[in-house]
């Protein structure tokens, strides 16, 4: 837990970006607020660790040089995760055992994922989630998904024949994971880059939207039992919601709602149905309440406004709040916040850099 934080305070000082903006202070107000009103409280040693992660992430934005994100990292990131899948699907048993024994998960999931890989194959691998070395489809699809629309901001102005290999191959990587977030919001991601770059003329556009729509219709009607990223059926969004409204229906502190109670642990539901929110909107309502949320808003507002519409495109796997938890993870809040800044520096609107500039300079010169 501690390497993330380390790593982003470091890389904010050999990048020598200004961090504490006043929108970056409105985000960390709001968790040291949360965490010293509970501190009294007896919360975990992991919850205390995880805010202090968050706080450092947010001061500190951003971490990074105003240089471009190297697609290198990226291929590299995606061809780890995506070969972490084709393990399972074939069944390459030394690279599943790698997995176990290097990035240990725990005994429920093991379990269920050794029984996976003795059942697992090309003909029925759609029916189960592969979620790769995460062992957990959400999560893969959330790093996946978080690496296109990196992708696809930093390599928006490319030919389209340049980005082709990774659009088709992560696209797949995203559906066979199984995840319907992630197959929403790939696709919004791909949407959003084909009808807004000016490379891609109105006849290819009409092709892959008329191939969307009659590939999606077909197989929703005749095969949307086997592709899990298409199944309706077996929705877990409803039971996520059911657990926030019991705890807003449960609740007697007012401040609670405001303060949170900044470790997710002590979460006690009324009924059985979930231990736990398993989604952003849940966990974050709950740890640190609407002053962290309106803070975020706040937050992710500027990044929207400064940003050209290239860089906005990163911005879409915020989507994943309303089921699975980015935000609220350190780990993927980091691997979030981290290429974020990158594009942030990199797609910033002139007007906005230069005003950041002037900014920068009468402080210096003040100080």
């Amino acid at each position: 837990m501690l390497v993330s934080p380390i790593l982003c305070v470091i890389l904010s000082f050999m990048s020598k970006q200004k961090g504490g903006q006043t929108y970056n202070m409105f985000v960390t107000i709001a968790l040291i607020v949360s965490l010293i009103y509970n501190l009294p409280q007896h919360i975990s040693s992991k919850a205390i660790s995880a805010t202090l992660s968050f706080i450092l992430f947010f001061f500190f934005f951003p971490y990074v040089k105003k240089i471009p994100l190297s697609n290198k990292y990226l291929y590299f990131t995606f061809i780890i995760i995506f070969i972490s899948q084709l393990a399972y699907i074939l069944g390459i048993p030394w690279i599943i055992r790698f997995i176990n024994t290097y990035y240990p998960v725990s005994d429920d999931n093991f379990s269920m994922y050794q029984h996976i890989q003795s059942t697992i194959n090309i003909d029925n691998m759609y029916d189960f989630r592969l979620g790769g070395l995460y062992r957990n489809a959400n999560r893969c699809a959330m790093s996946l998904t978080i690496l296109f629309a990196a992708f696809i901001s930093s390599n928006f102005h490319k030919p389209i024949k340049k980005n082709l290999p990774f659009l088709l191959l992560c696209s797949y990587a995203i559906f066979v994971t199984g995840s319907r977030t992630g197959f929403v919001i790939g696709s919004l991601v791909l949407f959003a880059y084909i009808f807004a770059n000016k490379q891609i003329n109105n006849i290819w556009r009409f092709f892959v939207v008329t191939i969307s729509i009659f590939g999606f219709i077909y197989i929703v009607s005749n095969r949307s039992d086997t592709y899990r990223s298409l199944n309706l059926s077996t929705g877990s969004a409803e039971v996520k919601f059911r657990v926030f409204e019991d705890y807003i229906k449960n609740e007697q502190d007012g401040t609670r709602f405001i303060i949170g109670y900044t470790d997710a642990s002590r979460f006690k539901p009324s009924t059985p149905m979930m231990s736990y929110f398993d989604s952003d909107y849940g966990n974050i309502f709950y740890c640190y309440g609407l002053l962290y949320i309106f803070a975020l808003v706040l937050f992710f507002c500027k990044m929207y406004r400064d940003m050209d519409y290239s860089g906005r495109i990163y911005l879409i796997p915020l989507l994943w709040i309303t089921t699975a938890a980015m935000i609220s993870s350190y780990r993927h809040s980091f691997l979030y916040l981290l290429l974020l800044s990158y594009i942030f520096i990199t797609h910033r609107k002139p007007e906005t850099a230069s005003s950041s500039s002037i900014i920068n300079q009468k402080t210096n010169a003040m100080g």
